[in-house]
Order: structure tokens, then C-alpha cells, then sequence
């Protein structure tokens, strides 16, 4: 038998306050939400919405086919940005892409990237504009939990013209041997230790100003996994290992293309955990049908 209500608490410190958030009608936490999972103001605000119409995500599945995924159940997160929930008005600059994954890795700007939200979005959903010709770049300097292990993992959907190599996410040095997923001008989605040596490639066909959505999945010194579009393209012995680490930074070395949201985990997601991810940005972009 189903339970009927579901009682969550979110306790918050300022001014000793504590909230008491009942989730009616079997409901569970909507991760589209703008609000951080786990926050008293995503609580209040999914507390709400369930009350109202408890059917808009009522008895819905884990594995992210309707957009609803608990992150926080899966082991890594390193870092999750996502641009819907920014808080920029159309073609402002991004001051600040604050990191969802709960470890602080805000990023700032080198030299800040556009926020875009009512021209051209990704299934309506708002996109941060990368240009190469600006150099638009953001960084974290020193992030926290992010190691040099060969071991991670990679989720994004972007759209790209493909008119310059685009470094999509660089962890540590660019070129002197960081960890760098590149998209190529000739759509080539790239592992490289930056400036020295590349680990594994796909040439994926990439079609200049379309959406795709990106998985990438290293397992140390034996396998690097590429997926496009969910779909599992290449699986290889990496061709080269040893990444230096250093500052996280997004299109730091150039890059040109728009970036709805991406997850880093700092080990390899199992494959489980992968097609939940997969699920979830799929639902959300319009780029990968379920399972």
C-alpha cells in the first residue's frame, strides 16, 4: 500500500526557525526545481506545488524519465551547473554560475560569458553563451574534491557552431596536462591531457548549431567510455593517463557554444547511476528518449 503523505523536515538556523514540510498524495522532490535539493527553500517550494496540483509529480519512477532524480544518491559530485534558476536578466553577463552539487565550486569570470534566456534557449530552457572572440571564460580557483585521479565523469548538453575548438570543462592546467573535454571544430568530442597528449576520441559527426547531450566516463587507466546523445560510441584503453591537477575553468583556452547544464563526478558513475543521469537531461533538453 502506497504511504499517502510523506513527511520531510527542513530545519533552518537564522532566526531558530524550523519547517515542518508535509509532500501530500505519495508526491516526491521535483529536481527541476530552481531551488537546491535538500535547502528549506526548495522544501517550501516543492511542499507547495505538491499541495496544488499533486499530480504534476505524483508516483513518479527514480530513473529520471520524467526529470525527477535524487542526485544526491549518487556517489562523486563534484559539480552541477545548470543555467535554468540563474538569476540574470537576458543577454547580461554571468557574474557568478554557482555550483548546485552542494561543495561550493562557484565559478567567476575570466572574462564573463552571456547569460541567454529568451533567444534561441534549448527546449526552452535558458543556455550560458560561451565566445571565442570575447575569450569568455569562468573559474574555480582550488576546487574542492576535485583530485587528479584518471577516474571521472562527464554529463552536458551544449549547442556549438563549431567554428573553433571549444574547451567545453578543464580540470587543472590548461596546456600542461590538465584533464580537458574538447569539442572540436570538425566536431571531434575529445579527452586530452592538456597541451601534451589525447586520451580518447569520437568523431561524432556533430552538425554545426545542434543540441547534443555529452557522457563521458573514465575508469582510471583501463577504459574511457563516450556516449552522444545516450547512446555508447566509443569504449577505449585511455591513450594516455596522469592528469595534473589545478583550477576547474569552462571555456578557458577558447570556446564557442552555448551550455544549459553539465555534472562532474570525480570517479566513474556506474552504469546504473549513468542512464539515471542520462534520463534526467534527456527529459529536460529534448535530447535523449528513455529506456
Amino acid at each position: 500500500m502506497r504511504n499517502i503523505v510523506h513527511i520531510l523536515m527542513a530545519m533552518v538556523f537564522q532566526n531558530k526557525a524550523i519547517y515542518l514540510v508535509l509532500f501530500a498524495a505519495n508526491c516526491k522532490p521535483d529536481l527541476n526545481s530552481p531551488y537546491e535539493f535538500g535547502t528549506s527553500e526548495f522544501y517550501k517550494n516543492q511542499s507547495f506545488v505538491c499541495l496544488v496540483s499533486p499530480l504534476s509529480f505524483c508516483n513518479s519512477n527514480r530513473n529520471g524519465t520524467n526529470g525527477i532524480v535524487d542526485f544526491n544518491a549518487i556517489p562523486g559530485r563534484r559539480l552541477w551547473l545548470r543555467a535554468e534558476g540563474l538569476s540574470f536578466v537576458d543577454s547580461s553577463p554571468v557574474t557568478s554560475w554557482v555550483d548546485l552539487s552542494g561543495n561550493g565550486n562557484d565559478l567567476t569570470p575570466g572574462t564573463a560569458p552571456i547569460f541567454i534566456s529568451t533567444t534561441n534557449p534549448i527546449n526552452g530552457k535558458p543556455v550560458v553563451r560561451f565566445q571565442f572572440g570575447l575569450g569568455s571564460n569562468l573559474i574555480k580557483s582550488a576546487p574542492v574534491g576535485v583530485n587528479a585521479s584518471d577516474s571521472g565523469s562527464l554529463f552536458f548538453v551544449a549547442r556549438l557552431p563549431l567554428v573553433v575548438n571549444s574547451n567545453v570543462l578543464t580540470i587543472g592546467p590548461i596546456g600542461g596536462g590538465g584533464r580537458e573535454f574538447q569539442i572540436t571544430s570538425a566536431g571531434v568530442i575529445a579527452v586530452n591531457r592538456s597541451g601534451i597528449t589525447t586520451v580518447a576520441t569520437y568523431n561524432s559527426g556533430w552538425v554545426a548549431n545542434t543540441v547534443h547531450q555529452i557522457s563521458i566516463l573514465q575508469n582510471g587507466v583501463n577504459n574511457v567510455v563516450i556516449k552522444f546523445d545516450g547512446i555508447q560510441m566509443v569504449s577505449v584503453t585511455p591513450g594516455s593517463t596522469g592528469y595534473t591537477a589545478g583550477n576547474l575553468s569552462l571555456g578557458a583556452g577558447g570556446a564557442e557554444m552555448d551550455l544549459a547544464e553539465l555534472l562532474y563526478f570525480d570517479n566513474r558513475v556506474s552504469d546504473e547511476n549513468t542512464v539515471t543521469i542520462e534520463c534526467y537531461l534527456g527529459n529536460r533538453y529534448g535530447t535523449f528518449s528513455c529506456p
